[in-house]
């Protein structure tokens, strides 16, 4: 990338900041969502995941273009209108985060309505209006996901969908057991 952007400016230093500055910033943004990342591979396969921007945010997204769309326009002011964007996309990562924290504790107050055995839960982002999560609840039993609204009051007969566990078949057992499904699952 920096080689196509040097034939354009033809400063090489420079041009090659762009290509490192996104590979620096792209897993900080993958940490960001419900995919996260494992920085660790391959000593360590655990993943890490800060569940606070949906993969592909359109908010954040269009506050970034608008930097750099803005900083064509107005060449002049370019670090000024870039630096505008950055910190208001800092201002609404740290809104996610305290919204975040929001539904996550409606979550657990909502837990005495939700059966024993609760494995793990999570709460996720969703597209479109940061006020709203889903949250995905995993018991010995089934599997189970709603939504919260943080600006709702806390509700015990949240609609969801339930999906029940099921013992695997023949097939799915024997699946399991081959060479390639198994090196798949680890």
């Amino acid at each position: 990338l920096a080689s196509v952007i040097f034939l354009f400016w033809e400063n090489f230093g420079r041009t090659s900041a762009v290509p490192l500055l996104a590979m620096m910033t792209h897993p900080a943004l993958d940490y960001l969502n419900p995919y996260g990342v494992r920085p660790f591979l391959p000593w360590n396969d655990t993943w890490y995941y800060g569940d606070l921007v949906f993969i592909m945010d359109p908010y954040l997204d269009l506050m970034l273009l608008l930097g750099l769309v803005a900083a064509w326009i107005w060449p002049r002011r370019k670090y000024a209108v870039t630096s505008a964007a950055l910190v208001l996309a800092a201002a609404y990562i740290g809104l996610r985060v305290e919204r975040h924290a929001a539904a996550a504790s409606k979550v657990q107050s909502m837990f005495a309505a939700i059966p024993e055995g609760v494995r793990k839960w999570a709460v996720l982002p969703t597209t479109w209006n940061p006020q709203l999560w889903d949250v995905i609840v995993q018991s010995d039993a089934s599997l189970f996901r709603f939504g919260v609204d943080v600006r709702d009051p806390v509700r015990a007969d949240v609609p969801g969908f339930r999906m029940q566990s099921a013992r695997p078949s023949e097939i799915v057992n024997r699946a399991m057991t081959a060479t390639s499904s198994a090196a798949l699952l680890r």
